[in-house]
């Protein structure tokens, strides 16, 4: 099975609705629509999202740029900034599928990669990761700057 990651675009620092309104910036819009262009290619069965307004945006223009377009999408509560790594994990299980996306936040993402295959990575906005879950292993890791089309 393939674990696919992606955290969310540049947001704006504030909300005076809280944190989980926080919304892209211009930025992130721009980081999301590359996203969306390199992933064209990735077609996860299952995405798991956030409930975070941010995390939402970014799934939107990825797959209006051609990436993504799981054939489920199932918003998460286990996908949070500071959710349990095993909670998502059994989750992620639960759906038993070829490959399943991520669209998250970090510090969960990073230590997500980092309890799965021991590498230490920084997950900054839009990076995404592929890891293999057979065999633990990274098999991408890509932050947003370095992707090409």
């Amino acid at each position: 099975m393939k674990l696919y990651l992606l955290r969310h675009g540049d947001a704006e620092i504030f909300s005076s609705n809280g944190d989980r309104s926080r919304v892209l910036t211009e930025e992130g819009m721009a980081q999301s629509k590359v996203a969306g262009r390199y992933l064209k290619n990735i077609h996860p069965s299952v995405v798991l999202l956030s409930t975070y307004v941010r995390a939402k945006e970014t799934l939107t223009i990825v797959n209006r740029e051609g990436g993504s377009c799981a054939l489920r999408e199932f918003i998460s509560m286990d996908v949070a900034p500071n959710a349990s790594v095993d909670d998502l994990m059994v989750e992620i299980n639960e759906y038993k599928e070829d490959s399943v996306l991520v669209v998250g936040h970090n510090p969960q993402l990073s230590n997500l990669i980092y309890d799965l295959t021991g590498q230490n990575k920084v997950m900054g906005n839009c990076s995404f990761a592929e890891i293999d879950l057979e065999s633990n292993k990274l098999l991408q890791f890509i932050p947003v700057e370095d992707m090409s089309v």
